[in-house]
């Protein structure tokens, strides 16, 4: 089994991107979705949905011209039914 880490791949940004780039997606974190970007703690990045397996797609209706986004499961939503399935882990 390979022990090497994973390269981190995000990249916060401080603005919404006009294209997202092939095989990356929007992320946020749980503070509130506030404008501009960055205000009361509210970051996004970009990142590979391959990179996390605790990413989960968000309803939250913040960036609704996306075709979807996301955000780490068990952050800031209740309505999360369970975990992601256990052989996401797995690399």
């Amino acid at each position: 089994m390979d022990k090497r880490p994973v390269p981190n791949t995000m990249k916060y940004l401080f603005h919404m991107p006009r294209k997202i780039p092939e095989g990356k997606v929007v992320v946020h974190n749980r503070v509130k979705p506030a404008s501009p970007i960055g205000t009361n703690g509210f970051r996004i990045w970009l990142q590979s949905p391959s990179d996390d397996p605790m990413l989960v797609v968000c309803n939250c209706g913040w960036a609704p011209h996306l075709k979807s986004h996301y955000r780490v499961f068990g952050v800031g939503a209740a309505t999360d039914p369970k975990p992601p399935s256990k052989s996401r882990w797995a690399r």
